[in-house]
């Protein structure tokens, strides 16, 4: 409902605050299957503001709530960021993930 009002900072604050429950997940695969649409689209959004600092900061807050760094390149989050970092000539370094060892 934020997107759609296009009140990213709202819906930033609701996913940054929201807990993601680990209990029933068999992991971190299941939590992108749950979460990362809405990360996504926020995100998303940002990028088409040219906002990349505020994605860049959503996108940080995602990491560290999937917490495996093996699982973080498989989300559609890290993959628009890197081609949309890499277009605009940003440094993606804070959001690399250690084992991504493909330079697009």
């Amino acid at each position: 409902a934020y997107v759609d009002e296009e009140d990213l900072s709202s819906a930033s604050k609701y996913l940054s605050e929201m807990q993601i429950c680990l209990s029933g997940f068999f992991g971190t695969s299941t939590i992108l299957k749950k979460y990362d649409s809405m990360y996504f689209s926020v995100i998303n959004e940002y990028i088409k503001k040219g906002e990349l600092d505020s994605a860049e900061s959503l996108a940080l807050t995602y990491r560290s709530k999937i917490d495996d760094d093996m699982s973080w390149p498989n989300s559609s989050c890290y993959k628009t960021l890197k081609s949309t970092f890499k277009k605009e000539g940003r440094d993606f370094s804070t959001l690399k993930s250690e084992y991504d060892y493909y330079d697009e």
